[in-house]
């Protein structure tokens, strides 16, 4: 997942694959329509627009696979809240496409939707989406639910968190290529000050303020596990603006908090982390009742108030009246110099936000998904990269799913899991046509995950973050052999 010349990082505004303009939206819409109405064998009596197929545009794609090399570590980032969901009907059809799709620019993306059957049917609503979302907390161990966490933790309880993490064991390597000294490795570990810890810990609450790495040790010193193979070993994952955390601890020098997230438990720099006064402070970013989402792959700094935001970000709105035409104004989280979280206002770039989550259907799912086409590999969300599984969640949670991080637990908690490992390729990839009917497909081996976007042309489609140095892209006719699980979404059957 490791990459030093990303596409992502570079100064100025950076917003990939943003959405259209509504006046090139309407018209890129209209065109689409005015095809289906003109080519014999369209349905005439459609649940919804149906489209002709198109062919799929093959320059400037990445068509080779590679898979990662090594077991993903990272982990997401957002946690939903343990608000109790009711059971909701089955989603129902849309009555018009202009009014859920959002957009695209990307002409993958566009011909995969002008082919589909009811490319605006409502897969999931948001009910059925928060019900999903209760379901995964429940089952999968991984996963915290943030506001039931006690606001004390014993001594004992604090330690055996702190001493959770797998540590690397050495030899390791840095960026440099030079070998990690056992005295370093020995200085970096002594921060953690676990000797120090009291009988009795108080649990902050604190808000995410800068796009920012979790890592299994205080430190920014890389681990590889060799010169010429740059997987940081520390490395557990990306977090994101506005994301919640708990605050459970520091290093002795207050430069590190030791903190919880819906995902994971890790080290990050104390000036990444706002902390809250007040429970009522944090749930505001935390669960706000009105919000926007960030749509882009990754938006800033200049349209993000010199931070970056990452796509499924969420930043409360204030009130209907202060959106502006030409952008949705939120409340930007802020670190002030005591430490504490302020908040300011940031008028985000209709283009790049949407004012709630977006509505979960096909165009927009693919239209999320092609946003990333391009994005450098970035093991644990590095360098302002994306790695396997954080391309699945962070798509996802542009509609509301807050999904595991990593490969290992999303393949049996994501949607409609199905053990695939004693299928036959041909029976995989007939799976993955019959789930592609009611929603979404995502596909898993041991150590890589997919989505799979139907087929078209004869072909089976797939895009992916394939692995270090490459970059997202598409997939075409892609071996099935090492595929263990196939997971659909969709909102039957899902308890």
């Amino acid at each position: 997942m490791i990459s030093k010349n990303i596409d992502r990082s570079a100064a100025g505004t950076i917003s990939r694959g943003r959405g259209l303009s509504p006046v090139k939206t309407a018209a890129v819409l209209a065109a689409l329509l005015a095809l289906c109405g003109g080519i014999a064998g369209c349905n005439t009596t459609p649940a919804g627009p149906r489209f002709t197929s198109g062919p799929l545009p093959t320059a400037d794609t990445d068509t080779t696979e590679l898979p990662a090399t090594v077991p993903a570590t990272a982990a997401p980032t957002e946690a939903p809240t343990d608000t109790p969901v009711t059971e909701t009907p089955t989603a129902t059809t849309a009555p018009a496409v202009n009014g859920l799709f959002i957009g695209s620019d990307n002409p993958a993306a566009l011909a995969l939707i002008a082919g589909l059957a009811e490319p605006e049917r409502v897969i999931m609503t948001p009910e059925q989406i928060a019900a999903d979302n209760a379901r995964m907390l429940r089952e999968c161990d991984k996963l915290t639910g943030l506001a039931a966490m006690p606001d004390t933790l014993s001594r004992e309880e604090l330690q055996a968190r702190l001493n959770a993490a797998k540590l690397p064991a050495l030899p390791k390597y840095d960026k440099t290529g030079r070998a990690i000294t056992q005295e370093e490795f020995d200085a970096i570990c002594e921060l953690r000050d676990i000797d120090a810890v009291p009988g009795q810990n108080p649990v902050r609450y604190g808000i995410v303020v800068k796009r920012a790495d979790l890592r299994r040790l205080p430190s920014e010193l890389s681990f590889y596990n060799a010169p010429d193979n740059p997987l940081d070993r520390i490395q557990e994952t990306e977090l994101y603006v506005g994301m919640p955390l708990r605050v459970l601890w520091r290093t002795a020098d207050n430069a590190y908090y030791f903190v919880a997230s819906y995902y994971y438990s890790g080290w990050t720099r104390a000036d990444n982390v706002a902390l809250c006064a007040t429970e009522a402070e944090w749930q505001e970013f935390a669960a706000p009742e009105r919000f926007a989402v960030i749509t882009d792959a990754l938006l800033g700094p200049d349209n993000a108030g010199g931070e970056y935001l990452d796509m499924g970000v969420k930043l409360p709105l204030r009130t209907a009246a202060e959106s502006a035409d030409d952008g949705l104004t939120v409340w930007q989280p802020v670190r002030n110099g005591a430490g504490m979280l302020e908040k300011r206002e940031l008028t985000l770039p209709r283009a790049s936000a949407h004012e709630g989550y977006l509505t979960f259907t096909y165009a927009n799912f693919i239209a999320q998904a092609f946003k990333y086409e391009g994005t450098m590999y970035g093991w644990g969300g590095l360098d302002n990269g994306v790695d396997c599984s954080s391309f699945v969640a962070s798509v996802l949670r542009a509609f509301g799913f807050y999904v595991p991080r990593d490969t290992s637990d999303q393949r049996t908690a994501v949607g409609d899991s199905r053990d695939a490992a004693v299928l036959t390729d041909a029976e995989k990839l007939a799976l993955c046509a019959e789930l592609w009917q009611r929603g979404p497909v995502v596909v898993y081996s041991k150590i890589h995950t997919l989505f799979y976007l139907g087929e078209q042309d004869g072909r089976a489609v797939y895009i992916h973050a394939p692995g270090a140095g490459k970059k997202v892209g598409i997939a075409y006719d892609r071996t099935l052999e090492d595929i263990i699980y196939i997971c659909g979404i969709y909102g039957e059957n899902l308890s």
